[in-house]
């Protein structure tokens, strides 16, 4: 019997001696964590829900987006595929555009080229009393009459 005695004296001493205000104290503190951790939860399922309806309208989005993106596929193989007669008068009409700029290019020229001339045949007229490169020699009566005129 001492034998048993010794064994449950030796089991209450590695028992924890807990009493009931810790114990109060940790079942305080575990429903304080409680409760913070509901806040959590309830503010991410709000979250999650938000984002699964912002899910589905993007994933619809992207449904609409992706038969449009067929759709243009199937007009631009039609496209390519058929030929089209207003793209080559396009082709037609863009050829006469180009040979008539190179007309109007080679009229301005033209107009350039004569421009120059007739400013550089202004630019070499004399007036009709000058006579000195002819050999002349001016008289008295034509310096009145150039006083007169002027």
């Amino acid at each position: 019997m001492e034998n048993n005695n010794i064994n449950n004296n030796d089991v209450s001493e590695l028992e924890p001696q807990i009493t009931f205000d810790k114990l109060q104290d940790k079942i305080d503190y575990l429903f304080h964590e409680y409760k913070k951790m509901h806040k959590k939860n309830v503010l991410l399922q709000s979250k999650v829900g938000t984002i699964s309806k912002d899910f589905d309208v993007l994933q619809n989005e992207k449904d609409a987006l992706s038969t449009m993106n067929i759709d243009f596929k199937r007009q631009l193989d039609s496209l390519k595929n058929t030929p089209n007669s207003s793209n080559e008068n396009l082709v037609k009409e863009n050829e006469i555009f180009k040979m008539w700029t190179i007309d109007l290019n080679s009229i301005l020229t033209k107009f350039t080229k004569e421009k120059e001339n007739l400013d550089r045949l202004l630019g070499n007229q004399r007036s009709m009393f000058e006579k000195s490169d002819v050999g002349y020699k001016p008289m008295k009566n034509e310096k009145n009459l150039i006083n007169l005129l002027c």
